[in-house]
């Protein structure tokens, strides 16, 4: 690795649908600002926020399978693009 330059990428990923749990959103976006600075590159997968009352269907067992499918296709697509 070259001097000076960091390579772990920072994947800030607010994901609630898995849990169906409302506050994971937040919980995510929490951590994500009490981070020390990232010395490399930072990418957020756009998760939509959670609204009030809002229940996701299970799809194949899965809370919001498709959403998780979308937000890991994402995150790969960041993780490939960023490759250092």
């Amino acid at each position: 690795m070259p001097a000076g330059r960091e390579t772990t990428l920072r994947l800030n990923m607010p994901q609630w649908q898995g849990g169906n749990v409302h506050g994971y959103y937040f919980g995510a976006q929490l951590l994500a600002w009490l981070a020390p600075p990232a010395g490399g590159p930072v990418e957020t997968i756009p998760v939509p926020e959670p609204r009030p009352g809002e229940t996701l269907k299970v799809e194949n067992g899965i809370f919001g399978r498709a959403a998780l499918l979308a937000q890991a296709r994402a995150a790969r697509h960041a993780i490939e693009s960023g490759r250092l």
